[in-house]
C-alpha cells in the first residue's frame, strides 16, 4: 500500500469522524414475526447512549410502563435498565458481554456499505449489518461493540430495522437520578412470567418493599402495557 494511499485513508477516517461528532439520533422499526410493533430510538451522546419506544417521554402516555436501556462508554459490558411504571422509577444493571464474529461479506443498508456480523444472545443467533462510515460502536437493544454502528440486527423471531438518522440534538431526557436501585435478579422476577400483560408490575414492585409513595392499586388498574422488549432481555 502507497504512502499517499494510506493518507488519502486517514484523511477519510478524520473527516468521518467529525461529520458525525455531535449528537446523533437512530430511529428503528421493531419488527416481530414479520410484523411491525413500533419504533425504537437509540440517542448516541459523548460518554453515553440511550435506547428507548419512540413515544417514551410523550407527555399524554398516561400510566404505561416503558423500558430504556442505557449504555456508558466508560462500562461496556454493563447496560443499566431505566424502568418505569406511572410515578414509579426503578433501575438495575445487568451485565453485558457480546462476543461478536465479523464475517467476511458486506452489502448496501438505508445507503451505507455494511458488513455483516453475528453474536450469541441468550443461546439465540443475532445477525447484525454495522457500517463503519459511521463511527459509533453502538446499535438497537442491546447491541454494541462493533466497529460502526449497527444498522439493522435479528433473530429468527426479532428485528430491529434502520428507519432514519438524524445529525441533530437529541430530544428525549431520560435519567438515573431519583430513581429507586433494585438487584437484576429481582427486578428480573419482576417480569418473569410477563409478556404482553403488565397488570403485575406494580404489585410486584410494591413487594420489593422499596419505600416508594405510590398507589400501587389505581395504577395497576390504569396500567395497559408493557415494553415488549422485556420478552427478549
Amino acid at each position: 500500500m502507497s504512502k499517499i494511499f494510506k493518507v488519502y485513508i486517514c484523511l477519510g477516517l478524520i473527516f468521518n469522524s467529525l461529520a458525525f461528532s455531535q449528537d446523533l439520533s437512530i430511529i428503528y422499526k421493531f419488527k416481530k414475526g414479520g410484523g411491525e410493533i413500533g419504533t425504537y430510538q437509540l440517542d448516541i451522546f459523548k460518554n453515553h447512549s440511550i435506547f428507548y419506544a419512540s413515544n417514551y417521554c410523550l407527555k399524554d402516555q398516561g400510566a404505561k410502563s416503558y423500558l430504556a436501556i442505557y449504555k456508558q462508554n466508560a462500562t461496556p459490558h454493563i447496560i443499566t435498565l431505566l424502568d418505569k411504571a406511572d410515578d414509579t422509577y426503578i433501575y438495575t444493571q445487568k451485565p453485558n458481554v457480546l462476543n461478536w464474529k465479523i464475517l467476511n461479506e458486506n452489502k448496501i443498508v438505508g445507503g451505507y456499505k455494511a458488513q455483516k456480523a453475528e453474536v450469541f444472545y441468550k443461546d439465540e443467533k443475532w445477525i447484525a449489518w454495522f457500517t463503519a462510515d459511521i463511527p459509533f460502536q453502538d446499535g438497537a437493544f442491546i447491541f454494541k461493540g462493533l466497529p460502526g454502528l449497527i444498522l439493522n440486527i435479528e433473530n429468527e423471531n426479532y428485528k430491529f430495522e434502520l428507519s432514519e438518522i438524524n445529525k441533530s440534538q437529541a430530544y428525549c431526557d431520560i435519567k438515573i437520578d431519583d430513581r429507586k436501585e433494585i438487584p437484576y435478579d429481582k427486578y428480573e422476577n419482576l417480569f418473569k412470567n410477563v409478556s404482553t400483560k403488565s397488570n403485575n408490575l406494580i404489585e410486584n414492585i410494591s413487594n420489593l418493599n422499596l419505600g416508594l409513595e405510590v398507589d400501587f392499586k389505581s395504577t395497576g388498574e390504569k396500567i395497559n402495557t408493557v415494553n415488549i422488549l422485556r420478552e427478549i432481555l
